[in-house]
């Protein structure tokens, strides 16, 4: 019998939808890999908190945000500049408030900070959220680690590590059960040589 005239039962159709789920996750894993280490050109000098801010206020009006009633809130200190390009710094942004906004309740806060710290430049997302156990804080870092299955793609904090040693920063991140979690990321506050794009 030829595949077309087999009747599709439950136990087909779920083994089909599974298939499917999986060629979108490799498609997603695929295009966030695929533009991993092509910024090495594309160093900019602009302030941090403006693109920051530009982000988030894109991030504010994406379905998900507005359909859990969740609230963005923004604070940014100007003229902080650091050796990274704006298509890094959206991935950052996007993928940390993408998990915070998938760890809170309806109607939460999530906070983004951009501040400078002891000769850095701080990029920081807090959520009220559920929290990450202990023993699983240093796994979320992993490439393909999720805890979520079926949401996203398990690499955001992988790529945002990978970002931050890329450019002399690092990632950090602290949780507590039913409390929330806050990610920060530190890069190396601007000092010339790039020439102004």
């Amino acid at each position: 019998a030829s595949l077309k005239m087999m009747p599709l039962n439950e136990e087909t159709n779920e083994v089909l939808s599974d298939l499917s789920d999986s060629l979108e996750r490799i498609n997603a894993i695929a295009t966030q890999v695929k533009t991993l280490d092509h910024n090495q050109d594309d160093l900019e000098i602009f302030d941090l908190s403006e693109a920051v801010g530009a982000e988030v206020e894109t991030l504010r009006n994406t379905q998900v945000v507005h359909q859990l009633g969740l609230k963005l809130e923004f604070f940014g200190e100007s003229k902080l500049q650091s050796k990274v390009s704006k298509s890094e710094i959206s991935r950052i942004i996007q993928n940390l408030v993408m998990n915070s906004v998938q760890a809170s309740s309806s109607g939460a806060g999530i906070e983004i900070k951009v501040a400078s710290d002891t000769g850095q430049a701080l990029i920081e997302v807090s959520d009220k959220g559920h929290g990450i156990p202990k023993h699983m804080q240093e796994k979320v870092f992993e490439p393909d680690y999720t805890s979520k299955p079926g949401v996203g793609t398990g690499l955001g904090l992988s790529i945002v590590r990978h970002i931050c040693q890329q450019r002399g920063g690092n990632v950090a991140l602290s949780s507590e059960i039913g409390k929330g979690t806050t990610v920060q990321v530190k890069l190396p506050l601007y000092q010339g040589g790039l020439g102004v794009s």
